[in-house]
């Protein structure tokens, strides 16, 4: 007997099939089949969430938090949608993630400095994730967002930004690093605090020691670093903002 769906359901799938088939990049998501691979179906949800978010974000004027006292904005609809449109996408999210067998909770275990733990089955192969260093920080955070409880306590939330905000700033300390020596990366983590991450010279010296070996600095010098080498922290620190503002 086949299972009876509720209105809202119905309403729900009728929603999603709808914005599916007024894209462009339709065509895309179904190359072979009539139905779009889980994959694929997982990061149009993703990208539609994120437009709208923009939209939200350009006319509201950079701040999706409004107080009574700010001018009536002309450019705002009568009626706010995004929270009932996070709410659709969210329940096809957590579908296509099923079906797409992305595991979430070892890139989140990832975030939070924890090693992951690959579980070991020769019945269900797990795809290589692509580095955390190399991932879009933005779509993280809306992946985790549209995976999350609609009504979900502040601190978990608020923990969740971090996680991928750290990320970010990582990202940015890297690419930053990039563009200095060697005899520069070694002065400027040359005042970092073992063991500990309170500062850019702190953050700088972990990525030395990750990535300093790596082909990531090939075309790096290969002098020693000499006293009269000289490192604007200052400036890379205003630097490294610049770059996460936008986050």
């Amino acid at each position: 007997q086949k299972p009876s769906t509720s209105n809202m359901a119905e309403a729900i799938g009728k929603v999603m099939e709808d914005m599916s088939s007024s894209t462009q990049l339709k065509p895309m998501f179904k190359p072979k089949s009539e139905k779009p691979i889980p994959q694929s179906l997982f990061l149009f949800v993703t990208s539609i969430a994120r437009t709208n978010l923009e939209v939200e974000l350009i006319q509201r004027g950079g701040s999706l938090v409004i107080s009574g006292a700010d001018p009536p904005n002309p450019l705002l609809p009568k009626r706010d949608c995004i929270v009932p449109l996070l709410h659709v996408l969210a329940v096809h999210a957590r579908v296509a993630r099923v079906l797409a067998m992305w595991p979430a909770w070892m890139t989140f275990q990832q975030l939070c400095g924890l090693p992951a733990k690959v579980p070991v089955t020769a019945l269900a192969p797990i795809e290589r994730e692509v580095p955390l260093l190399l991932r879009d920080p933005i779509a993280l955070l809306l992946q985790f967002v549209l995976l999350l409880p609609l009504h979900l306590d502040q601190t978990y939330f608020t923990t969740t930004v971090q996680m991928v905000y750290n990320l970010l700033y990582y990202q940015v300390v890297a690419q930053v690093s990039c563009g200095l020596t060697g005899a520069e990366r070694a002065r400027a983590a040359s005042g970092a605090t073992e063991g500990r991450i309170t500062n850019l010279c702190d953050s700088l010296n972990l990525i030395n020691e990750c990535l300093g070996q790596t082909d990531l600095y090939m075309e790096d010098d290969s002098e020693s670093c000499s006293g009269k080498t000289q490192v604007n922290i200052l400036a890379l620190e205003q630097q490294v903002q610049k770059l996460c503002l936008p986050f």
